[in-house]
């Protein structure tokens, strides 16, 4: 049996910059798993509205014609394990992630559990999901192929918006979401301090939160192309 080493599209969206330990753990992420013969490309798209920015990821990484599998979702303020990515992987599963707290008091669950329940903080191992937040979210990179854009939208009033919107989308087209409670306990999201999981004291009850681009599109393509060409060049060598 052939097996197909994984080649994965790294999508880093940031609003001005990226945070320098969430740096440090993609440096850390890439070489483990370059040692374990699994190709990257990093992708990143910088703007004031975060699903414009993630739409433009995906689409410059279907504009390069790289064969892709996966699809690795980093925001510019996580910390996490270097084999965050070898771990998710060896989930093989559509979609599957970390969950973590919010940046602002009380500092919730960012996910939703596919039991609509808190019950589940801290017990080890998968559980199924509702939805899940991006900050550090594994896909198939076929969903995108399949669901066609936009991938993420802005949400009008009550409407679902950037990964709520996603999910959902993925959801209705039967894909199963899940979170890796494992790797949770060890991502850190970034604030004024650093926001770990929760420990068992903490869990309490809480209230619940035009122009014209043509031109600018074609010279994202021709990149595209390029950096096509350069990431095969890279993936023969690591593959050898």
């Amino acid at each position: 049996m052939t097996i197909i080493a994984p080649k994965v599209a790294i999508g880093i969206p940031y609003y001005r910059a990226v945070e320098g330990p969430t740096l440090l753990s993609c440096m850390h992420l890439s070489a483990l798993s370059a040692d374990m013969k699994v190709a990257m490309l990093p992708i990143g798209t910088s703007g004031c509205y975060v699903e414009d920015n993630r739409n433009g990821c995906v689409e410059y990484a279907l504009n390069t014609g790289i064969d892709f599998t996966h699809f690795l979702w980093i925001d510019g303020d996580m910390i996490f394990p270097g084999d965050a990515l070898l771990r998710l992987l060896s989930h093989d599963k559509d979609i599957v992630g970390a969950n973590y707290r919010t940046r602002t008091p009380p500092y919730k669950f960012a996910g939703v559990y596919h039991d609509q329940t808190d019950t589940h903080l801290m017990e080890p191992g998968l559980h199924r999901m509702a939805q899940l937040p991006t900050g550090l979210l594994l896909t198939r990179f076929d969903i995108y192929r399949k669901m066609g854009y936009p991938w993420f939208r802005p949400g009008l009033h009550s409407e679902p918006r950037d990964d709520i919107y996603f999910c959902r989308r993925a959801t209705e087209m039967g894909y199963e979401i899940w979170c890796d409670h494992d790797l949770t306990k060890e991502v850190r999201h970034i604030t004024v301090q650093e926001v770990g999981w929760f420990t068992p004291e903490q869990i309490v009850q809480v209230a619940g939160a035009q122009i014209d681009l043509t031109e600018s599109a074609e010279a994202g393509k021709k990149r595209a192309e390029v950096t096509r060409d350069q990431f095969l060049v890279g993936a023969a060598k690591t593959a050898a």
